[in-house]
């Protein structure tokens, strides 16, 4: 079995004589039949040999080379020298030029795609010597394996019987319009935790589109998506339907279809598939992961021109969020324990504190925190949930309880600082603040404001 070998960016084509046989590169569907014995063997390769479909002027480089001993390829070594050459390029291809740099060859004629490859009487190639044609073509509009079929005399003016050489492998082949990666094109959208009892969906459900280089969609073939997360963003446990079948080169994972069970924030996917082709399999993967998104314990729709509430429980920490109305459909997101605490100077936060992340624009919300007992008696002098709210958000426009602008974490890239009462002198109406605090036998709530301004998401308060 002879093969050729093309390894594009993060993917791997695939063919072979025997279907469903995977290995790695390109294998020819079958093996060029070798004529009578000869002392006359030649390789011809041609590179790009995978190319996108519908371009102008696609450069390429066909290399001709006289076997030598050690010469790539070749079955056997030639006794003979090669003085002169056809290449037929497929008639599919378009406005074909060819061109050679090498002193002593030319090209006599390039007319309908046919390169008619000369010498003068001093010039030719030794075996294991090898001549670079450059070819300049407009790739066909489809999908397709294309051949380039060659013809090699030892005559420089490609005249005379008896003097053909034998080609040592496969006749050259262009790869057109094969798919070269995956790529994103409906990105994944936070997600409710789901559970055994309660399962949730993502939902816009994320889409992978086959694609290539260009990043023009391949709409033929068949091809088995697979999603996973990217671990190094952490693992948000995926379930559902993680690998789905490609409709005209498009999956698409839902509705009613990706899980998600692990709370946490900044997750990314990849994807990958075997593209199949045919006898020829291509294995993708996507060059460049996801968009992050967050699995939350509550995540709900505010319809337009209604209030909205949710409510969730963390493990030493509930949370109420009360919404106005809005001309919009927001989503109420909510998280109890989703990140680390950064330091809230000139506060740290206790060890077991949880961070509660709330997520909605559009609307004025008011935030109720209840802590139990345990935080409350890890704190010196009961001092943070009764007294404090550390506050966080990618916004600065608000003034902490001193007064001063938040500082800037450029850890989180978000603005910290403590929040103020909002009996506060000369606060802003537009300032977040501590609208009331409870001391209780069990536990001690802190309702927050957080007045509604345009960009204003995403706020953490422990």
């Amino acid at each position: 079995m002879s093969a050729i070998t093309w390894v594009g960016r993060r993917t791997t084509l695939i063919a072979s004589a025997a279907a469903g046989l995977l290995v790695a590169g390109i294998l020819s569907a079958g093996t060029a039949a070798h004529a009578a014995p000869s002392t006359k063997y030649y390789t011809a390769t041609v590179s790009p040999a995978a190319v996108d479909a519908s371009t102008s002027g696609q450069a390429f480089t066909l290399t001709l080379t006289n076997c030598g001993g050690s010469s790539a390829g070749c079955s056997r070594a030639s006794q003979q020298t090669l003085g002169s050459a056809n290449i037929q390029v497929d008639p599919a291809f378009g406005t074909v030029s060819a061109t050679v740099g090498t002193a002593g060859w030319f090209i006599q004629s390039s007319s309908n795609g046919l390169i008619q490859l000369r010498s003068d009487n001093n010039t030719y190639l030794n075996p294991g010597q090898s001549l670079d044609i450059a070819v300049t073509a407009d790739t066909p509009s489809g999908v397709g394996v294309y051949t380039w079929p060659t013809q090699v005399k030892q005559s420089n003016n490609f005249s005379g019987t008896g003097n053909d050489f034998t080609i040592s492998g496969d006749q050259p082949h262009v790869f057109v319009g094969f798919p070269d990666h995956l790529a994103f094109v409906t990105q994944p959208s936070t997600v409710q935790a789901t559970t055994a009892s309660a399962p949730s969906y993502m939902s816009a459900a994320p889409s992978v589109q086959v694609v290539q280089t260009d990043g023009t969609p391949v709409t033929v073939g068949a091809a088995q998506v697979a999603l996973a997360a990217d671990t190094a963003h952490g693992n948000p446990v995926l379930g559902g339907c993680t690998s789905v079948a490609a409709v005209e080169g498009l999956a698409t994972f839902g509705p009613g279809c990706l899980t998600a069970s692990k709370v946490g924030g900044g997750y990314q996917l990849k994807a990958s598939a075997t593209w199949s082709y045919g006898n020829y399999k291509v294995l993708l993967s996507t060059t460049q992961d996801s968009d992050p998104f967050d699995v939350v314990q509550v995540l709900t729709t505010c319809l337009a021109g209604e209030p909205c509430s949710a409510t969730t429980n963390g493990t030493y920490t509930s949370v109420n969020v009360s919404a106005g109305s809005a001309q919009t459909a927001d989503q109420l997101e909510i998280a109890v324990g989703l990140d680390s605490p950064q330091a809230c100077l000139p506060f740290t936060p206790p060890n077991g504190l949880q961070v509660t992340r709330v997520l909605l624009d559009n609307r004025d919300k008011t935030i109720t925190l209840t802590f139990d007992k345990y935080l409350v008696n890890q704190v010196p002098n009961n001092g943070t949930p009764l007294y404090t709210i550390c506050f966080s958000a990618p916004w600065g426009d608000w003034r902490t309880a001193s007064g001063s602008a938040p500082m800037f974490n450029a850890d989180t890239n978000e603005y910290v600082g403590i929040l103020p009462d909002c009996t506060a002198a000369e606060l802003a109406p537009q300032n977040p603040c501590v609208q009331s605090r409870s001391k209780h036998a069990a536990n001690e709530i802190v309702v927050i404001s957080v007045p509604y301004q345009a960009g204003r998401a995403d706020p953490k308060l422990w």
